[in-house]
């Protein structure tokens, strides 16, 4: 199973977050807010996995975004 298959895009720039590992049910995500009630409940909904949130900074998930959706840039 690939990671990216498991966020779509903009669901990832909406909420700031990308998957870092999947084991089991349990997918570990770095968020800008990973205290953000309604974005953990939507992610549980689309990827029908229990959430580990990490925190990370804005400017750092946004890079790794680009990266890892291999985009040039991310509004």
């Amino acid at each position: 199973l690939e990671l990216a298959a498991l966020i779509p895009l903009v669901f990832a720039v909406r909420h700031t977050v990308i998957p870092l590992a999947f084991d089991g049910d349990v997918l570990t995500v770095a968020m800008a807010a990973p205290a953000d009630a309604v974005a953990l409940r939507r992610l549980r909904l689309i990827t029908r996995c229990h959430i580990q949130p990490l925190s990370g900074t804005r400017r750092q998930i946004r890079a790794a975004i680009a990266r890892f959706y291999r985009r040039e840039q991310i509004c």
